[in-house]
């Protein structure tokens, strides 16, 4: 997360950190960062996050294309907390938006697709016939995304789980 905070390119679709964060010791380079973003940040036992500014082609998340998160059955984050999704503009702030909406995740209500999965659409304007339980506003210009998981299992903190795909959609209507 450092490398990304600090404006060096990223070269996978998603930055997922599950160790390190707050176990600084004597560290205080890292101490002293980390200080600047996160104060009393969580260890991973608490919290981890996933983060992206490109979409699974690597390309820079724009508000004005529609993205999917396509999040199967088995990738349905098993917490002993929460998991949510929200955006950024581009120096780490919530963006106002006119439907006063900033996150999905575990106690938003999402609606599941039959089969168990889940689609979250992230785009500046709710994408027509996309539900509005499973749509993050998005700012209109660049933006990141962060998914976060409190209290994750075990086979998130050990690398077994995968961060869903982002994917650029067309335009059209949304079904479910």
């Amino acid at each position: 997360l450092k490398d990304f905070y600090a404006g060096k390119a990223q070269t996978t679709p998603w930055i997922f950190n599950t160790n390190a964060m707050s176990n600084w010791g004597s560290d205080y380079k890292n101490r002293a960062y980390w200080a600047m973003w996160g104060l009393g940040g969580n260890i991973p036992q608490d919290a981890v996050y996933g983060i992206t500014q490109l979409d699974y082609d690597l390309k820079q998340l724009k508000g004005e294309n529609t993205y999917l998160m396509h999040i199967n059955k088995d990738q349905v984050p098993k917490v002993g907390g929460f998991w949510s999704i929200s955006t950024y503009d581009n120096d780490g702030y919530l963006e106002e938006n006119d439907a006063n909406r900033y996150v999905v995740g575990s106690m938003t209500g999402p609606k599941f697709n039959s089969d168990g999965s889940l689609d979250v659409y992230l785009s500046h304007n709710k994408p027509k016939g996309a539900l509005a339980s499973n749509w993050v506003p998005t700012p209109e210009d660049e933006f990141k995304v962060l998914f976060r998981m409190y209290w994750p299992r075990p086979y998130i903190l050990n690398g077994k789980y995968k961060l869903p795909k982002l994917i650029k959609v067309e335009k059209k209507t949304y079904a479910h």
